[in-house]
């Protein structure tokens, strides 16, 4: 999320530029790998939040679903990879999941395993009523693997399809069909697919928090990544600016 608070003290300076003057700023300061780094983080957060207000934010454009409906991504999730993992699918085995919000304990439950099913046990409160104890069996399925081995899977236990995640928006888990919740991915418009890719562009080839070198990356490769990100921040000025102009 890009916050307004992070350009207030440059408010007054930045309201003088339009949406393609504060993007050549930000441009020279990458270039030049100057002192102006600081001064272009400040513009291109200015454009973005310009960008949110104008259009609404993420996945405002049409056809697409509104930003009010609950992602898979937003609701705590069971993934059998990550029990697979830890050990947990073996029969006997019993502890706690739990789940985090920005470092923030969010909730937890208890698990134990059998040879056939997951038993949950968990606490849960929907609409301001009071806490209620809930206990819930997830059926585990088999099937073999191609060359050798067998792969787990959860069952959903409405609609009893194998699915690797089921997640709860509610009172029980369930597979996201059933809760009818899309992936984050399916809200997002064409200017924010581009701006994703280029935030993990930028993940590998900067030094957090600056536009320079990230230590130990080869030249080639770096010189190859950068004029990857370079061609997505085009495409994204020119998505911008055709937005704004319409």
């Amino acid at each position: 999320m890009w916050s307004f608070q992070s350009v207030i003290g440059e408010k007054m300076a930045f309201a003088r530029m339009n949406v393609k003057t504060a993007y050549q700023v930000k441009r020279k300061a990458i270039h030049q790998r100057t002192n102006e780094d600081q001064r272009a983080n400040l513009a291109v957060d200015f454009v973005l939040k310009l960008r949110e207000l104008n259009m609404g934010g993420v996945g405002s454009g049409r056809g697409y679903r509104s930003r009010n409906q609950t992602t898979i991504e937003e609701t705590k999730r069971i993934d059998v990879r990550y029990l697979k993992k830890r050990g947990f699918l073996k029969p006997g085995i019993s502890g706690s999941l739990a789940w985090n919000v920005r470092g923030e304990p969010s909730g937890n439950i208890r698990f134990s395993t059998e040879e056939h099913q997951l038993n949950l046990s968990y606490r849960c409160r929907e609409y301001g009523d009071d806490w209620k104890p809930v206990k819930q069996t997830i059926r585990l399925a088999r099937t073999d693997c191609n060359y050798g081995g067998y792969r787990t899977w959860l069952c959903c236990p409405r609609c009893n399809t194998r699915v690797g995640i089921l997640c709860c928006n509610g009172k029980l888990f369930l597979c996201r069909h059933c809760y009818e919740l899309p992936y984050g991915s399916q809200m997002e418009t064409r200017i924010d697919r581009m701006i994703r890719a280029k935030q993990k562009l930028e993940s590998r080839i900067f030094i957090p928090d600056t536009y320079q070198k990230a230590k130990g990356m080869h030249q080639s490769t770096y010189k190859e990544l950068f004029s990857q990100w370079i061609t997505l921040e085009s495409q994204i000025d020119e998505a911008i600016f055709s937005r704004l102009r319409t």
